[in-house]
């Protein structure tokens, strides 16, 4: 090769060996560098001239240094190149990470006069992989320890993963048996809508795909063929491009024989409340109607819709503020129970009202239970009493003086005939 073309040659050469990303060092068989790279140059924080020559024992802590040679020597030794070596490596900026190759160097005559390596500073990934290492342990921690069922599935492929609560859950022996089944075998033939169990999955898992999420009600079944009520949430991630599903699932059997038991309760509550032939109203401390019952309604001649949110003293008195007379007033000042008779114009009939504090969970004063009772007959009764008693009174009197007028009758007839008898025995 003529001399200027070698020469252009050798600098392309130099130009490549400095541009690489990889460091790369030429050492001979007495572990001394020969010959680095621009990049390894750097990564040392010197210049290239005053590494070769150098030995790794110069360059680098005892221990760090006699790893390098160790795989040096067996390159050496065995002719074989030895690659992926993950190690790490001093340097001014800090100890970095790096994979290296090293490969025979072998002269014309194909004796090995030393060797080659090639460097990749992989600290960023091997970050990123600790990192993600940890990340793995914390999840598969957080996964396993969860009260939760959690799984993992896809749509086309059923069931991936279940964590221990999802194996006790569903009854089932191991992971290994819970992944043979679909979401359809851990469910009844239908569901409470009448719907497919096998299709309505498809259509939970579809639209979370599609959403991103999902949360719904569903009815399960365990490996034993026991029933029972759950709440489903199925949230979408990725997987270098693929779409996956995590199921967590919590039995809400209690839950809803709870909200059963309560709505029972409920309607027993609105039963008994609405059976009262008392009108009742709950009021808030601020006279606005809560409640009424239908005694009340029917009374009124209202609706209950109409009635709630109206002040009751504009519905009962007609008026623009409390009646004075009413009993709730005492109640709202001392917060105790008060009974009294009402007896409003305005109202029509005269009622027994009664009224009792409401207290909230804090103990706080919040309104009051008011009983209305018509008390008309009570009071036609007792007037009717009170005529009877009276005319008995006039009957009575009548009675008496007619008595005294009697005696005094019998007395005067008794007395003319004792003057009657005198005159006779004269």
């Amino acid at each position: 090769m003529p001399e200027n073309k070698r020469a252009l040659f050798e600098r392309e050469q130099d130009i490549i060996f400095d541009s690489v990303p990889a460091m790369i060092f030429y050492k001979d068989t007495e572990n001394c560098f020969l010959r680095v790279n621009e990049p390894f140059a750097r990564a040392m924080g010197t210049a290239k001239v005053k590494l070769e020559g150098k030995s790794l024992f110069e360059l680098y802590p005892k221990e760090q240094a006699e790893n390098y040679w160790k795989d040096d020597k067996e390159v050496l030794s065995s002719g074989e190149s030895k690659r992926n070596i993950v190690e790490q490596m001093d340097t001014p900026q800090g100890t970095r990470w790096v994979q290296t190759d090293k490969i025979p160097l072998r002269n014309e005559k194909g004796n090995i006069i030393g060797i080659i390596g090639f460097a990749i500073d992989i600290t960023e990934q091997r970050i990123a992989q600790e990192k993600l290492v940890e990340d793995e342990i914390k999840y598969r921690a957080l996964y396993e320890s969860s009260s939760d069922a959690v799984m993992i599935l896809t749509p086309e492929d059923g069931f991936l993963s279940g964590n221990s609560a999802t194996i006790k859950l569903f009854g089932c022996k191991d992971e290994s048996e819970f992944i043979t089944k679909s979401p359809a075998d851990l469910s009844p033939e239908h569901q409470p809508d009448g719907k497919l169990s096998s299709l309505k999955a498809q259509e939970m898992m579809a639209m979370a795909i599609s959403n991103g999420s999902n949360f719904f009600e569903w009815v399960h079944k365990r490996i034993g063929g026991k029933e029972f009520f759950a709440t489903v949430l199925l949230t979408r991630f990725e997987i270098k491009g693929k779409k996956f599903l995590q199921a967590t699932v919590r039995d809400i059997s209690s839950l809803k024989q709870a909200n059963e038991k309560l709505r029972e309760v409920a309607q027993d509550w609105n039963r008994t409340f609405n059976s009262i032939s008392d009108m009742i109203f709950i009021i808030d401390k601020d006279h606005s109607l809560r409640r009424v019952n239908k005694a009340a309604c029917e009374a009124l001649k209202m609706r209950e819709e109409e009635l709630i949110g109206k002040k009751c003293f504009e519905i009962l008195h007609k008026r623009n503020e409390p009646w004075p007379l009413c009993p709730m007033e005492q109640t709202n000042q001392d917060n105790l129970s008060h009974v009294a008779e009402v007896d409003d114009p305005v109202i029509g009939v005269p009622l027994l009202v009664s009224t009792s504090a409401i207290f909230n969970e804090a103990g706080q004063y919040v309104g009051v239970v008011h009983v209305a009772k018509d008390i008309s007959e009570r009071k036609r009764n007792e007037q009717e009493l009170i005529n009877k008693i009276n005319a008995l009174e006039r009957f009575q009197k009548i009675t008496v003086d007619r008595e005294l007028r009697m005696r005094e009758l019998k007395e005067k007839i008794k007395e003319l005939e004792s003057k009657i008898s005198q005159s006779d025995a004269r």
